[in-house]
């Protein structure tokens, strides 16, 4: 594809071509990548310790699970838009290298909570922070890329998650299941590899904070702000780290549309976040609304479900020598029907280490999202990402459905396991609404689209919570029936058909 100059001027993504891809886009999907690691790192790292500090925390019942994972998804909910409307105002560089490092502080701080509230508490200003790398990243990284390999460096950076996320189950292993205690006297508290485990989780958070600090502004957020000068500056740098050259030909750029519109919006935050809201919700309703609804499908099931997935792997361990004859939910009823009768005789049973089996689940669920990562990032641009979403949409839904009718826990634990795996259609999305967005709406819209995703993450870990007590199988079932029609939806997504020029 040749670059255009018109006037003595290039078009943005003309300038992004001649900057060429190399060494430093390699960088900055290497931090991108870790960034959200970082994230799942956050998450998971509640859902491996909460089964092995409910003495600590004082945790009675699964409820009290929600409480806790909710507090982290009502942080991200309650802030998403605000840090998109701040990044689209003060710019993307500036939330990535701040947050994540106090993230990193409340992480800390986590591992040092007393009771299930006390931490609930921490996670939620936990969640504030890493909302706003939740969804600026995929702004940030976007905005750096042509049109031509945007969706499938984004999914490289998905693949450097992946890899991350797939090491995260046996680096828990190493860590959780040790028995050593420290007593902190001065706080009064026990120090278990559990809290340890938490602390570690963080680092990838204060990792990126440090990253973020030496990489630049991107450089499409500077010329939509009518700074051209030190857009051009940005990309004579990518130039000169990509080729060793300073011959970068660009020294003007050509004002465009969605720039025009951008240098026109209204100054300070309030009216920006009213008039951005309205030009959304008027100019782009069908995207806007359609990519809400079927993030807040994904995220119930990706994220609500996979609260209870090492806990409920754990008590599937216990039946190992009858599951082949209970259904999941029975075995989930077994052990809930167990624990009530030890609590009504008030006897403490107290697990201080997680059985392997969980562990070994969760590393065949991340290798999955591995590979899908893998196999998306090669063929998005051949085959498009509607029967991407549709397959998976599908396939992880009807799963769900199966669970409350197969009468074989380790069968539907596998089931269980690719129910999960629908979360690999989340940053596809995120690659959607990138495209379906302009600059100065692009980082807000996708804060807010996952916003409702978050929402969906709360609603379904702690709608979970009380059916898994209550009637566990249609957990499972109203998760399936979701993703299905999130597949259905996915057909109505603008522009959904076509496919990028390949690379």
């Amino acid at each position: 594809m040749d670059a255009k100059e018109d006037n003595g001027k290039f078009k943005i993504d003309d300038a992004l071509e001649i900057a060429t891809f190399g060494i430093f886009h390699y960088f900055l999907i290497l931090i991108c990548g870790l960034l959200m690691s970082a994230i799942f790192c956050e998450i998971m790292s509640v859902n491996f310790s909460l089964p092995v500090a409910e003495c600590d925390l004082s945790i009675t019942s699964k409820s009290q699970y929600g409480i806790v994972s909710g507090s982290w998804f009502a942080g991200m909910i309650l802030t998403a838009y605000l840090w998109g409307l701040l990044s689209d105002l003060y710019g993307r560089r500036n939330i990535l290298t701040v947050t994540p490092i106090i993230g990193f502080m409340t992480a800390v701080a986590s591992s040092f909570s007393t009771h299930y509230l006390m931490l609930a508490v921490f996670r939620f200003f936990n969640g504030i922070c890493m909302s706003s790398a939740g969804a600026v990243v995929f702004a940030y990284l976007g905005e750096f890329l042509t049109t031509r390999n945007r969706s499938r460096s984004i999914m490289i950076a998905s693949i450097i998650f992946g890899i991350i996320s797939t090491a995260f189950p046996i680096s828990a292993y190493f860590i959780i299941n040790q028995n050593w205690k420290l007593h902190i006297e001065f706080l009064n508290i026990i120090y278990k590899p559990w809290r340890l485990f938490v602390l570690m989780c963080g680092l990838p958070s204060l990792i990126c904070g440090i990253a973020f600090i030496f990489l630049p502004e991107s450089p499409k957020f500077c010329f939509s702000k009518g700074q051209t000068q030190r857009s051009l500056k940005i990309l004579n740098q990518i130039y000169f780290m990509n080729t060793r050259k300073s011959d970068f030909k660009v020294k003007d750029i050509q004002l465009e549309d969605e720039f025009i519109q951008a240098s026109s919006n209204p100054k300070g935050v309030l009216r920006m976040m009213l008039h951005n809201t309205l030009q959304m919700l008027k100019n782009y309703p069908r995207s806007f609304w359609l990519l809400s609804i079927i993030q807040f499908g994904t995220f119930y099931v990706c994220h609500g479900l996979l609260l209870f997935f090492p806990d409920i792997l754990h008590e599937v361990s216990q039946f190992s020598e009858s599951s082949s004859s209970l259904q999941l939910c029975d075995v989930v009823d077994k052990v809930i029907a167990h624990k009530t009768n030890l609590s009504s005789n008030f006897i403490e049973v107290c697990v201080d280490e997680l059985d392997i089996s969980a562990y070994t689940y969760v590393t065949i669920l991340q290798s999955c999202f591995l590979v899908g990562f893998l196999v998306i990032s090669f063929t998005v641009n051949y085959i498009g990402r509607f029967p991407i979403l549709i397959f998976i949409f599908l396939t992880t839904g009807l799963c769900g459905i199966l669970i409350a009718f197969i009468k074989n826990a380790t069968v539907a634990t596998y089931l269980y396991l690719w129910l999960l795996v629908s979360g690999v259609n989340s940053n596809l999305l995120n690659t959607v609404s990138y495209d379906l967005f302009p600059t100065n709406l692009r980082s807000m819209a996708i804060s807010t689209t996952m916003l409702f995703g978050r929402l969906g993450g709360l609603a379904g870990g702690n709608v979970a919570s009380i059916l898994l007590e209550k009637s566990c199988n249609w957990t499972f079932g109203i998760g399936g029936i979701l993703l299905v029609l999130c597949g259905v939806l996915v057909i109505f997504i603008p522009n959904i058909f076509r496919r990028k020029e390949p690379v």
